[in-house]
């Protein structure tokens, strides 16, 4: 479903991942784990087409989002449901922000509406749907935002969400999610799993901390020992 092959992205002189593979493949859930500053939030948004490597490929369905034209890769990140930590919550009831993903797939509103209803049922978190987003803590954003992207049945989840360990969403949601995946769907999360919580990754990769860049030796002349490095500029007013 989702491949990383050798793929990395400078940043800050660094190679981040440094040329990482694995695939994603329905019916799995892979976690990606690593010290901060290790790629895992970049991987995420290598798979939605947002942020492109530096070196190496990315393919989801077979098809590099990169070599595609702004619409149609749109089109492609429509097969994919991101519940990302950085989006902006919006003051607007929890099942009017579950029906806008059903709803920008072509679905009418009340349509829409009546589906996220039906989900949030099922989480078990029906007694949120008219609570504002924006002042629900953070666990039960997390939670909707799972439902969210679960409700438009998408080819894939990508779940980037800083402490998703620490705020485990209901039993009836987790049911509904390992259904999704023994269903055919797939997921990649980044984050450590918890020892015996939810969810139990199907296999976890691990990234390595970015390495430092290496440091600029000047070469040494043979005959003096003296360093030699680039020309000094000259001072100001001196001809060059």
């Amino acid at each position: 479903m989702i491949q990383f092959l050798r793929v990395g992205r400078m940043a800050g002189g660094r190679l981040v991942p440094a040329r990482i593979s694995f695939e994603v493949k329905t019916g799995e859930l892979v976690r990606v784990s690593g010290p901060s500053g290790s790629g895992q939030s970049l991987l995420v948004r290598m798979a939605l087409g947002v942020v492109a490597p530096t070196t190496g490929t990315v393919l989801v369905n077979g098809v590099n989002p990169f070599k595609l034209s702004a619409g149609t890769r749109q089109g492609l990140r429509r097969l994919l449901g991101p519940v990302l930590d950085d989006e902006e919550p919006l003051r607007v009831p929890a099942d009017a922000w579950v029906a806008l993903g059903v709803w920008c797939a072509g679905r009418p509103w009340t349509a829409a509406l009546g589906a996220a209803r039906e989900a949030l049922d099922r989480a078990g978190l029906g007694g949120l749907a008219g609570e504002s987003v924006a002042r629900l803590p953070r666990g039960d954003r997390f939670a909707l935002a799972l439902v969210r992207a679960l409700v438009r049945r998408p080819h894939a989840m990508l779940v980037d969400w800083r402490d998703a360990a620490a705020s485990p969403p209901p039993e009836a949601l987790r049911a509904e999610i390992d259904s999704y995946i023994t269903g055919g769907g797939a997921v990649l999360m980044t984050g450590e799993s918890p020892e015996g919580g939810w969810p139990v990754p199907t296999r976890v990769e691990r990234l390595a901390a970015p390495a430092d860049p290496p440091p600029v030796v000047a070469s040494v002349e043979p005959e003096t020992g003296a360093a030699v490095g680039p020309p000094a500029p000259p001072p100001p007013g001196d001809p060059a």
